[in-house]
Formats: structure tokens, sequence, C-alpha cells
């Protein structure tokens, strides 16, 4: 299986700044003052005013009755109604409290104009990191596409449908010590009622976002399961599934199928996803595919310690799709690193259901009941399923994948001594020595394997940018198993094949041991092999001092050029001093200085004032050229930064590393972590900030041969073509075992 290489590009999308707006509370009626003496006597003179007006209406007859003698009780009536009225001047007047009233309800409707756009706001953030289902499919390929790293708030995270979020921007009420007032009603002490109404309200009815997208952080529950309607059930896990296949690259996070039947047609296009394909184990159609039928195969899970929600893996995050409804067998405090998603109702730390009567879900935690977490929840049919999975499988983070045959096929050159331009291994001889002109683009292009994707030869430039190479400085990494020494020994063997040995020389050390140059201190461009270093601690600052004797001799004979060539003053680099000697200057040669130190880091855990001199020269090499390559099994380096090194390590080789951070650290993507034990000698050269290519570095560590040449072997003959019939085989869970082209 073929696919395209895919490098996340992470783009920011709508941002969302969550807040506080506080809500200023109704108006205070103020509190009840108490009635004055001559308020608490005014009811009983009235009553006896009353009286006595009755008296004299009976005593003195109603002949002498005169409407005029109404005028007085009327008076003392309106007197006292008014009295009582106002309150004694304790609270507020009525046309006061209206226009307050209207104030307030002015006040919050200007308010809803900003909650409302926040709400706006937050529904298209949480539908642009949670689109729909059906929109997951237009996602693949763009820059959306396996956005979401590990230091990514949504990262294991997936939605499964559509509810009430409380909103982003907090409703607070200063009036009762900055608490959370909405969706719950105000205080009413001493408020005006009708405000308090309409802000109880405004508090409900803005404080929940409604048909906002859900989403269910995995990595907070150890075990979920997603049971209710059974076809319901299966169509949210889809769609759970293809959500985080779309927005996780593989080497973040990772599946695992434990079922019955892998060839379920409900549940077959998983085989099709790059997150179920195993790191190293392949067959004749790629990387097998990580669908099981026991559960012992899920044993290096188990064997992990307990869950916790806040624990960073050291590998990508696991995510076991049980669809045996829980054969899977692992305990209720889970693994770490893992979540476990079992199709059922079965019991677990987060539970699921699917109402098959309104489309809605209801989520329970232990100990609690069933609670309403989705008034539409997501459904995906496997026909959208499969297509969302094979666009998916079109694509790798670990760049193009070519069958092997192929790929022998395309190969311009298998062997050594075919890649450095000769015939066979005896016409390797000084006689091709060749001494490159300065401006020459071949000078310091060393042969050292053949591009994957093309099968053209790969070189390593370690000339300067300003010379369009890739140097002059770099670093290799690989560990143990990838080919690093053989690598080392290819290069330098290049190297010394092309190059005239007063054009380069070179300087090699190893800090540990002394198999990867050994027999190299025999070659006429060698000027000194340092080995076994952590033995003999006296050879650690003997070799710096050596170096640091070469700096400044360059540095030396560049002054000594200048005033020879009656310069105004020092040469200011090699490349000045090549010019003068190729107009005929009579300067003596002085060779590139090729240093190559294997086992750096280890050396810097031992001694990290080695530093200083590493970072004098990268400053200083270029000019006087004296290139670093520093190569090492793992980048621990005991405490010791490198900071200052590597924006002057131009050119990065990643063989197979132990993690994706060091993959990372050194090539920008985790891809070197993925190169099987197999592929020794497999590795990706980066160039400044150009995408990673992935070669095949040639073996030169076979017993020499003589070459016998056969009658008929000089004739021109093509050789036999090979048998290029092809068996096609349904890409199934199953390992294939039978290769697609038959030689």
């Amino acid at each position: 299986m073929t696919t395209r290489k895919f490098t996340p590009i992470i783009k920011r999308g709508p941002r969302l700044t969550p807040g506080e707006i506080n809500v200023t509370p109704p108006e205070d009626l103020g509190v009840d003052i108490p009635p004055s003496g001559m308020q608490k006597a005014l009811p009983w003179v009235m009553g006896g005013c009353m009286l006595g007006m009755i008296a004299i209406l009976i005593f003195g007859g109603l002949r002498s009755f005169s409407p005029y003698m109404l005028m007085m009780p009327m008076m003392v009536v309106m007197g006292a109604v008014g009295m009582m009225a106002g309150g004694g001047g304790g609270g507020k007047k009525m046309p006061e409290i209206n226009a307050d009233r209207k104030e307030y309800l002015r006040y919050l409707a200007g308010l809803r104009t900003r909650v409302t756009s926040s709400a706006a706001a937050q529904v298209s953030f949480f539908n642009y990191h949670a689109p729909h289902p059906d929109d997951l499919l237009s996602v693949v390929g763009t820059h959306r596409q396996w956005s979401r790293a590990s230091n990514n708030d949504f990262y294991a995270a997936t939605r499964i449908g559509l509810g009430s979020e409380p909103a982003v921007d907090r409703l607070l009420k200063p009036s009762v010590g900055a608490e959370l007032a909405g969706p719950a009603g105000a205080p009413q002490p001493h408020l005006e009622p009708v405000s308090h109404m309409w802000v109880t309200k405004f508090l409900r009815t803005h404080g929940l976002i409604h048909d906002c997208p859900k989403l269910v952080q995995l990595k907070t529950f150890p075990t979920i399961a997603i049971g209710g309607d059974p076809d319901g059930a299966a169509q949210l896990l889809t769609a759970m599934i293809c959500h985080l296949a779309v927005f996780h690259p593989p080497d973040m996070l990772q599946m695992r199928v434990l079922t019955d039947d892998p060839e379920d047609p409900t549940w077959a296009w998983l085989k099709w996803l790059p997150h179920l394909q195993h790191d190293s184990d392949t067959d004749a159609a790629g990387h097998t595919r990580m669908v099981f039928t026991r559960p012992d195969a899920l044993g290096d899970l188990t064997a992990r310690g307990p869950h916790t929600a806040d624990a960073t893996p050291s590998g990508p995050y696991v995510i076991v799709i049980d669809l045996t409804g829980g054969r899977a067998g692992f305990p209720m405090d889970g693994r770490s690193g893992v979540t476990v998603i079992t199709l059922g109702n079965h019991k677990s730390t987060y539970r699921i259901r699917v109402n098959a009567a309104d489309g809605t879900a209801d989520d329970k935690l232990p100990g609690a009941s069933f609670r309403l977490v989705a008034g539409d929840v997501d459904r995906m049919t496997p026909g959208q399923a499969e297509r969302v999975a094979r666009k998916l499988a079109g694509w790798s983070i670990t760049g193009t994948i070519i069958d092997k045959g192929t790929r022998v096929q395309k190969k311009v050159a298998t062997e050594w001594h075919e890649i450095v331009g000769a015939k066979s291994v005896e016409d390797v001889t000084p006689a091709r020595w060749r001494m490159f002109a300065d401006t020459d683009r071949d000078r310091l292009r060393i042969p050292f394997g053949h591009e994957l994707k093309t099968g053209d030869v790969m070189y390593l430039d370690i000339k300067e940018g300003a010379e369009f190479g890739a140097g002059p400085h770099g670093m290799l990494i690989g560990t143990t198993g990838s080919g690093k020494s053989e690598f080392l020994r290819t290069l330098i063997l290049s190297l010394a094949a092309t190059h005239h040995p007063d054009q380069v020389n070179l300087l090699l050390t190893d800090f540990k041991g002394g198999s990867t140059f050994l027999g190299m201190e025999k070659l006429p461009h060698t000027a000194a092999v340092v080995t076994n270093m952590e033995e003999e601690a006296e050879l650690v600052s003997r070799m710096g001092e050596v170096l640091t004797g070469e700096l400044d001799r360059r540095q030396s004979i560049l002054r000594q050029a200048g005033i020879e060539v009656g310069a105004a003053g020092a040469l200011s680099g090699v490349a000045e001093y090549e010019k003068h000697r190729e107009r005929g200057a009579d300067l003596p040669p002085l060779p590139t200085l090729f240093v190559v130190v294997d086992e750096f880091a280890e050396l810097l855990q031992n001694h990290p004032d080695f530093i200083q001199l590493f970072d004098r020269i990268c400053r200083v090499g270029r000019s006087l050229r004296v290139h670093l390559l520093l190569a090492t099994q793992s980048l621990n380096t005991g405490g010791t930064r490198i900071d200052k090194l590597e924006p002057n390590l131009t050119y990065r080789i990643a063989l197979r590393t132990t993690s994706s951070a060091e993959s990372k650290a050194v090539i920008g993507t985790p891809e070197a972590q993925y190169i099987t034990n197999k592929e020794s000698g497999v590795g990706f050269l980066r160039v400044g900030m150009e995408d990673p290519v992935k070669f095949q570095s040639v073996y030169t560590g076979n017993p020499y041969a003589p070459t016998v040449v056969g009658p008929g072997d000089d004739d021109g003959e093509p050789g036999a073509h090979a048998d290029t019939s092809i068996r096609i085989h349904r890409f199934t869970t199953a390992p294939i075992l039978d290769a697609s082209v038959v030689r």
C-alpha cells in the first residue's frame, strides 16, 4: 500500500477567550423605617374626630346639618392619607421606582447584545474543533487533519452530539460575593420585584448555550461504555472513532480493536485507519492491522500501571475499542495511557446511553443517576465511516511507503562502488581522486545511499549554504542496531574515494569503543583517529587541545597569507585563501577538515565543558572550513544544553530512534521512531527547514570478493526481464502473506 506523507500544519482557528460579565443588580428599595410617635397616634386622632362629628350630627339634629360641616373631616382624612402614603420620608416614591425600572431594563437589553455575541463565538469555536460527522470527510487532506498534539486542549477528546453547555463568559453578580448567578436566580431581599424577575430570566436564559457541540475527554475515564439502543450506540461509536482519527495523528493516538468477527461488515472499515497500523510488524500489504480476536493480544496494555487522567504517556495514547461486550477484561481503574470503549451496556466508570425514542443521550458516573448529556446524538453509518477511513488511508505520518520490489527496480546504484562512480571495487584507486575547483558544485558532495521514493543517489553536501551546500555542520542520531556506525563508515569512505587528501582531511573521534573507525587511520586523508576516550580520560583533553590548536593554526595561516598576498589584513576565510591559490599565489594547500565526533552526548555527560569547544567550532568553523558532524545514539547529554549548537547544525540525519520526541528534536517529525528493526541503514535527511527525505544508505561491511568476469558479461545484453505478473488480494484485517508483485 502506498501512502503520501502528511505533515500537520497548526493554524489558529476561531479564538475563545472566556471572561466574566458582571451583571449589575436591580435597585435596592431601601430598608423599611419604623413609624414615628405622631404617625402611630394619627389613627387614634382620626377615629376620635370622626366619632365627634357623628355625635354632633346626632344630638344637634339633622335640621342644623350643613354641607360645609363635612369639609373639616374630609380635610383631616386627606391629610392623614398623605402622611401615611409618604411613609414618613423613608422610602422611594413610585415615579422614581418606575424610572429606575425602565433604566434597568434598558441596561439588560444592552447587555444582551454582548452575551449573545459571546454565545455565537462559543458555538463557532466548538463547531470548528468538533464539526458535525457529515463534515469530517471535507477535513481530510486540509491543515485541520491531524492537528491535535498532546499539548492541545482537545487532545484525546471526541464529539458525541449537541447539547447545552455553560456559557464561557460567566455571568456574575457582585452583590452576592461574585458568585456564579446564572442560571440560578438572584437574591431577592430588598430588590425591586419586576427588575428582579427580569434579571433572573436573563441569567437563566443566557447562562447556558443550547445546541452546542458536546465533547467527551477520553483521558478522564479509564473505561467507557456506550449502550442503550444497539443501532444508535453503534452509530455513535462510529462517529466518535472517525472524529478521533481525523484530528489525531497516528503517532499521538493509537487504536486497537477487539472483536469476535474481524470481517463484520459493520466494523470492517476500521482496517483502513492508519491509527490501527502496527509500528513495526508488516505483511505484503504494509503494516499489519491491530484488530484482534483474543484478549491476550492486549497483554502489553494490561501490564501497565493504574490509569490517571493527567498522566503523560511516553508513547501514543491508546484507545481500545471492545466490540465483544466487555471481553477485553480491563479492570475498572483502567491502565495508564489507555481508555477502553466498550460497545454495550457494560459496567464502566462512565456510561453513555442512547435513547431510541428521541435520539438523545444520557450519561452516568459511578454512584449517580443518568442525566441528559446530548439532546441530539451523533450518528454515522458504516458506509460514511468507510469513505472517511479510506481517504485517511492515503496519508501517512511516516512518509511514502513503496513496494520493496518496485524500490529495488528504481535504484540507480545498489553497491557502494557504483554510487562513487566506479565499475568495481578494484577501480576505487588514488587515480580517481579529484582536486575540485573551489567553485565546483561537486566539491564536498558525498554520496552515501539512495532516496527511497525515487531511487536516486543521495548526497550529503557539507559545504556551507552560501556555496549551495547543506553544511557546514550537522547532527546524526541512531539507536543501537539502526546502522549508525555503518553510515559513518560509508560516508567517510565515499569522501575519501572521491576527494584528494590535499582537499579534505579527516579527524575521527569516538568517545567509547573504537570499532566505528577501525582501519580508517590508514587513509591518507586521516589526520588523526582518537577512540576509546571513555577509558583513557587524558585523550579527551588532548583532543580538545588538538582542535583548539587547529583553529588557532588556521587563523594564523590566514593572517600570514594576507601579508604575503598584500592584503590590508588577514584573509576573511579559507574561501578567499583558495581564490588566491587558484590565481597563482604561492600558498600551500589548506584542506577542509571534516571532524566526526561519535557518541558526543556521552562525551558531554562526562565532560560538559566540551560544549564550549563545539560552540567555537560552530561559530568560526564556517570561515576556517572546519566541518563538524556530531553523532550519537541518544540526545541525553546529562543536562548539558546544546541550544547554542542547534542553529548552526544545518543538516540533520535521523536513523531509527527510541522515541518520537528524539525524532522530532532532530528532524522535526516523529517518522524516525517508526523505522523497523529490519530496516537497518534507513533514515531521514533534513536540510534546513525542508521536509525530511527518506533514504537507504549502502552497506560497506560485506567481505571483499574479487570481481569475476564471465563470458558474455561484457556483451551489453540486458538481463532477463523479471516476471511482473500481479496477484490482486482483497485487503483484510488478517495478515496478507503473499506478495502482490510475484517475481
